[in-house]
Parts: C-alpha cells; sequence; structure tokens
C-alpha cells in the first residue's frame, strides 16, 4: 500500500540522513495516523533533537503538542497506565521546553488543559485524589466552566454533595448566553444542579432546576441537528421523567432514537436511564431490539445491555423476552477471553459470583462484577445484600463507569 511505502522511504531517508528532523517529523506522522502513540512521541523527540532554526523549532514543538493533546484524550480511558504517565511526563516537558521559545501566539495545549487532561485520566482510572489534585491545578492556572463541571462531578459521585452544589454553580456562573452551545452546557449543568437537590432531599428545588433545564432544550429543539439533537432529545427524556411526565419521556427518548438511529450512545443513554428509572420493561426491550437492528454492536455492548434490560426485568418483575436471554447463552458460549464473556457467563448462570470476582482483572472489572452481582439480589429480593454489593462499587471509585452511577441512584433510592 502507498503508505507503507511512503514510511519506507521516509524511514531510508532517515537512516541515510539521521540529522535531518524531516524525515523523523514525517515517521511521527506515520505513527501518530497509526494511533501508535508512543512511538510518534518517540519520532518527535528525535526531531527536536535535530531542530537549528528556531522557528522550525517552534511549529514542531506544536505539532508534537498536539499529537499528545490527541494521545491525551483517547488514552484518558486506556488500560495501559504506563503509557499514559509517558505521554503526560512527555507533555509536560516538552511545554516547558516550548516556553523557552518566543512566538506570537500561544502553545496549541495550555499547561491548564494538560492538567485537565492527565487529571481525568486519574479520575477515569479510579485515582480520584490525584485526578482531582491535576484538576484544581489546572483551575488554579485557568478559570474554566469545563474543569469546574469535572471536579463538581468527582465531589458528585464521592457523595460531597455541597462541594458538588459549589462547583456546579460556579461553573454556571462562567457560562456565555451568546451560542447554542452555551444554552446546551446551561441546560446540562442546570439538571446536574437538580440531581444534586434531589439527592439532598430538597425536592422543590430539584423540580425547579428540572424544569429550567427543560426550558431551556426546548428552546434548542428546532436549532439542534443530527447527534446534538438527539443527545437533547436524550436529556430531554431524562428530565420529563424525573418530573414524573413518564409518557412524554418515552416519546423524547423516542425521538432521540429517530435523530440519531446508527449512535451507539443514545441507545446507551436511554438504557443506563431506564435501569434506574421508574421499571418500563416493554419499552426497555424494544429499545434493545432497536439496537440490535440499527447497528453492528461489538459483542461487549451486546452483554452490556442485555444485563441492563435483565436489571430492569428484575426491578419490574418480569421476564426477559426468550431472544434477549438466547444472545446471553449465545455470547457466554463464544470462545473468547474477554471480559464481556465472562459477564454474559455470569448473567447466563454459568459463572458464580465468586467466580467472576476471582476473573477480574482490573478495578473497573471488579466494579462491574460487584454491581451485576448487587441487580442479581434485587431478583431474589434481597435489598440489604444488593445494597452491600452497591457499596463495594462505590468503594472502587471507578466514577466513570455506568455502572458507578447506577448503584449510587439505587443506594440514593433506598434511603
Amino acid at each position: 500500500p502507498r503508505p507503507a511505502l511512503s514510511r519506507a522511504l521516509c524511514l531510508a531517508a532517515h537512516h541515510a540522513f539521521p540529522q535531518d528532523m524531516r524525515f523523523s517529523r514525517c515517521l511521527g506522522r506515520f505513527a501518530t495516523s497509526a494511533k501508535r502513540f508512543v512511538e510518534a512521541n518517540a519520532w518527535y523527540r528525535v526531531a527536536l533533537n535535530n531542530v537549528t532554526d528556531e522557528g522550525d523549532a517552534v511549529l514542531l514543538y506544536d505539532e508534537a503538542l498536539m499529537v499528545l493533546a490527541a494521545a491525551l484524550e483517547i488514552e484518558a480511558k486506556g488500560t495501559e497506565p504506563h503509557v499514559y504517565k509517558r505521554l503526560a511526563a512527555s507533555a509536560f516537558e516538552l511545554l516547558d521546553a516550548r516556553a523557552a521559545y518566543p512566538s506570537s501566539r500561544p502553545p496549541p495545549l495550555s499547561k491548564a488543559r494538560l492538567q485537565a487532561l492527565v487529571g481525568m485520566a486519574y479520575v477515569n482510572r479510579g485515582q480520584l485524589q490525584k485526578g482531582r489534585q491535576y484538576l484544581q491545578h489546572s483551575l488554579r492556572e485557568e478559570l474554566s466552566s469545563k474543569t469546574l463541571t469535572q471536579l463538581a462531578m468527582v465531589a458528585e459521585r464521592s457523595s460531597d454533595l455541597t462541594k458538588a452544589d459549589d462547583y456546579y454553580r460556579r461553573a454556571l456562573n462562567e457560562v456565555g448566553r451568546k451560542t447554542h452551545d452555551d444554552s446546551a452546557r446551561r441546560a446540562e449543568l442546570l439538571e446536574r444542579l437538580g440531581d444534586v437537590a434531589r439527592r439532598l432531599r430538597k425536592d422543590s428545588e430539584a423540580t425547579r432546576l428540572y424544569q429550567r433545564a427543560l426550558a431551556t432544550w426546548d428552546q434548542l429543539r428546532s436549532v439542534l441537528q443530527g447527534r446534538k439533537r438527539a443527545a437533547l432529545q436524550v436529556r430531554r427524556g431524562v428530565l420529563l421523567g424525573r418530573l414524573g411526565q413518564h409518557a412524554n419521556s418515552i416519546e423524547a427518548f423516542e425521538q432521540g432514537i429517530h435523530d440519531a438511529p446508527d449512535w451507539l450512545q443514545v441507545y446507551a443513554g436511554v438504557l443506563a436511564y431506564l435501569v434506574v428509572a421508574e421499571p418500563n420493561l416493554s419499552f426497555a426491550t424494544q429499545v434493545f431490539y432497536r439496537v440490535q437492528r440499527q447497528l453492528s454492536l461489538e459483542p461487549e455492548w451486546k452483554v452490556y445491555f442485555a444485563l441492563w434490560v435483565g436489571v430492569i426485568a428484575v426491578r419490574a418483575h418480569g421476564s426477559l423476552d426468550a431472544e434477549v436471554t438466547e444472545l446471553v447463552d449465545d455470547l457466554a458460549k463464544r470462545t473468547s477471553s474477554s471480559w464481556w464473556r465472562r459477564l454474559a457467563q455470569f448473567g447466563a448462570g454459568k459463572l458464580s459470583y465468586g467466580e467472576l470476582r476471582g476473573l477480574a482483572r482490573d478495578p473497573g472489572q471488579l466494579a462491574e462484577a460487584h454491581f451485576y452481582a448487587g441487580a442479581q439480589r434485587l431478583g431474589k429480593n434481597d435489598n440489604t445484600e444488593a445494597l452491600r454489593f452497591f457499596e463495594k462499587v462505590m468503594q472502587s471509585q471507578m466514577v466513570s463507569f455506568y455502572e458507578f452511577a447506577m448503584a449510587q441512584e439505587f443506594i440514593a433510592q433506598a434511603r
């Protein structure tokens, strides 16, 4: 293939002229296009060691920093923490080195943004204390609604609701009022403030905040299109459900799916809400079948969605459709060592909780094992034991997982 030939020519030129930064930069670009970011970073470092012109150096530093920024966002939920640490350390080093070159334009990656990226990577891995520290450092560098929101989310998922409320309100104060994106951000923050108020048992305040969020989304219904409109409808569906308007909630969810039928996240958002909301097994099953028809789902998502419908069936005191059960059984029989197969085996009754827990290889998998074991106890009407498992999910600190949010909601509903 032509890209392979071009890379081979760059590599040959680099061997012939190792001091010419153009060829190592070329190799860095090829590694970036293949998402081999550690390799790309190494080639950019070679190029930077050989650059002699100050103007070229600034351009090269900026290109390398843009690559690292993209890498840090993509790898934020990766399973190899040591890789992320290497990329983050390199980004901090390059940013400091870039500061030595005077330029009329700022670098494409600010120190505040870099600290926020690294902070959220730690948060996504359940290392909340370290993640919070980086986010707070970022906030000291630059006041940002996004960073305030991230800190608020960490506080909310850590059940520090007073602090979460403060961060969300500060984030809302930093959002402008000029663009449609500003309005969407305001709606999201109003909903989150409503969630905090609801958990603090300030029901009238929660209702008021949910109504404000819904009104803000309604103003955007005629101007957003495609996936943005689908996301709007999912948020409207959740808000309408929170306000007790269940028929209108279902209508909003259906419209969201209609607006973006090929988007995985719209189905995930709907089903994740239905897991913890007023049980509606019929609609959840319809959504499950629609996602099966519309998308070529990876086995992993087939398992999660089937397990979520299973939790809804348990809460509705209903029975799963045979087709859903057969799908889980089929996935459990696949030849694979993947975690999704282990979850399918647990869902099919082929693995015990103890066996599933023993197969977990990281905190995220362990949190999922706890959650689905808790959901299983709900099916046996053993709410006390179910809550004990959900508390274990909380202890994992895997706050970015769907299962963490679901477990937290179940605990809040039980209090």
